[in-house]
């Protein structure tokens, strides 16, 4: 009897009280699908010759998630498929990775940057007698 009414009386009613449930559900699905999932990604870091290099800043670019190195060049970061991590050591070029699904360790191996320095200047303040100035 309750059906004969639905589609007599309220068909356009019933119509659209299904499709908003029907878009809610969606709705409510949607945000699941969206979120990236974080992996917990470690990895060694070595220098040219293989050997490990402590105190490297490794990051995940464009977010607030930063490590360094530990003494035999282990790290371990929170990142999400997709993330790019930078590896960042002074003397050396830095390095950046795009994780990739399921890839759980990184390894990298930094290469020396190669810079040349024409001269060095050193200035120095200090206030002196006037006596104490040897020349």
């Amino acid at each position: 009897m309750m059906k004969i009414i639905e589609k007599r009386i309220y068909p356009d009613i019933a119509i659209s009280v299904q499709r908003s449930l029907l878009f809610l559900l969606v709705l409510c699905c949607l945000p699941f699908g969206l979120v990236a999932q974080s992996l917990s990604v470690s990895g060694l870091v070595t220098d040219g010759q293989g050997n490990p290099v402590p105190g490297v800043t490794v990051s995940v670019k464009d977010q607030s998630a930063k490590t360094n190195t530990d003494a035999t060049g282990r790290y371990h970061i929170q990142a999400s498929v997709g993330n790019t991590l930078v590896f960042v050591y002074v003397g050396h070029a830095t390095e950046e990775r795009v994780l990739k699904a399921n890839e759980t360790v990184v390894n990298i191996r930094l290469t020396e940057a190669a810079a040349d320095i024409d001269e060095v200047m050193v200035v120095g303040y200090r206030q002196q007698k006037k006596e104490s100035v040897v020349s």
